[in-house]
């Protein structure tokens, strides 16, 4: 079973074109802004991994994952 992880990063220039784009009518129906880049030639790239991530939905989950973040990153 695959999840969605949506985790984006452009460059800046790339980032500025994007937005300048008029929404297309695939991405009103479906909501999902990726389509807008996909549509007009952007590519993006996919990673699979073998366990998904908790989800960063809430301002507790947030501070959850900058814990979790700091504690890991002090291991190295």
């Amino acid at each position: 079973c695959f999840r969605h992880i949506g985790i984006y990063g452009y460059h800046r220039k790339a980032l500025l074109n994007l937005v300048r784009l008029p929404i297309s009518m695939m991405e009103k129906q479906e909501k999902l802004e990726q389509l807008r880049a996909l549509e007009n030639g952007f590519k993006i790239k996919v990673g699979l991994v073998k366990k998904a991530p908790p989800g960063i939905d809430t301002l507790k989950d947030y501070k959850q994952f900058v814990n979790r973040t700091r504690r890991t990153s002090h291991k190295s």
